[in-house]
């Protein structure tokens, strides 16, 4: 987020300065913040932070090759069996 923030920090007075260069208004980069605005507000709406952004066989294969490598002795993970609640990452069958 602070990349997005500082990358509009940098371009947005460019943008904004060839818009009047280039029409000679100073409404018209104004309505394009606007309209970016409203975009923004309504894909905010379609989000759906329940959702998980990883699949769950991609969770269960990761948990999997932590567990292989702690067996193997190569790392120590703060991932213990019973630390993870189940049905979130791991489900019994």
């Amino acid at each position: 987020m602070n990349f997005g923030f500082g990358m509009a920090g940098i371009v947005s007075p460019v943008v904004f300065g060839a818009i009047i260069d280039a029409t000679g208004r100073w409404d018209l980069p104004f309505a394009g913040s606007l309209g970016l605005l409203l975009i923004g507000a309504g894909l905010a709406f379609t989000m759906r932070p329940g959702q998980r952004f990883i699949a769950e066989p991609e969770i269960r294969a990761g948990l999997s090759l932590i567990r292989r490598c702690e067996h193997a002795g190569k790392v120590k993970s703060p991932l213990k069996r019973g630390s993870v609640k189940r049905g979130m990452h791991e489900r019994r069958h």
